[in-house]
């Protein structure tokens, strides 16, 4: 489970406007289904901003290259001291964004999903991304499975091809979650009623 608050700190600004406190975007994780939860951690610092209701900090939509089409998976990734926290999102529109906070909202492209093999009376090649997940210990590899039953190994450092790809279900890829004990299993289930 992930959690994620406003953080304030009271009304340092004289009471003028009570929606600009000391404000931070905080987060937390539970690894036992929010029986526990990790430390307390600060992903932003908000300053001066006087929104009269409470509002969504950063807001995608205003971005030239955000995703065009629903976000169905999201994870937070530690790129080491570099880079720090990014999240990493996949998409129906076929296409993996890294998302950084340190000048503000911005993303970058990882990957553009591809169907595999030929696709005769296909429209588009692009695949939908459905879900992800982040093997091991390695922050720039990922998973992510699609539409098409698919699930792609992928790495940032890679943009345009896939560094494995496993086909076993006939459906859609709902989930993808890598053992914490080996990086290199991981069980997927789909709408083919299957878990493998």
């Amino acid at each position: 489970l992930h959690a994620f608050a406003e953080a304030r700190r009271g009304d340092v600004h004289g009471g003028n406007c009570p929606d600009i406190p000391d404000t931070r975007i905080a987060y937390k994780r539970s690894t036992s289904g929010g029986a526990s939860w990790s430390a307390l951690r600060i992903l932003h610092h908000v300053e001066g901003r006087c929104h009269q209701q409470p509002t969504p900090v950063f807001d995608s939509r205003s971005l030239k290259n955000a995703h065009a089409e629903p976000v169905w998976s999201v994870a937070w990734v530690d790129k080491g001291e570099d880079k720090g926290e990014v999240l990493v999102t996949a998409s129906t529109d076929g296409r993996v964004l890294e998302w950084t906070l340190a000048k503000g909202l911005e993303a970058s492209c990882l990957m553009v999903l591809k169907q595999l093999g030929d696709a005769e009376g296909v429209i588009s090649r692009t695949a939908s991304g459905l879900c992800l997940d982040i093997p091991g210990d390695d922050p720039a590899l990922y998973l992510t499975a699609c539409e098409d039953g698919a699930i792609h190994k992928c790495s940032d450092a890679y943009a345009e091809q896939y560094l494995e790809s496993y086909v076993g279900h006939t459906g859609p890829v709902y989930k993808v979650r890598s053992s914490p004990y080996d990086p290199k299993v991981f069980l997927s289930c789909s709408a083919d009623w299957t878990v493998k």
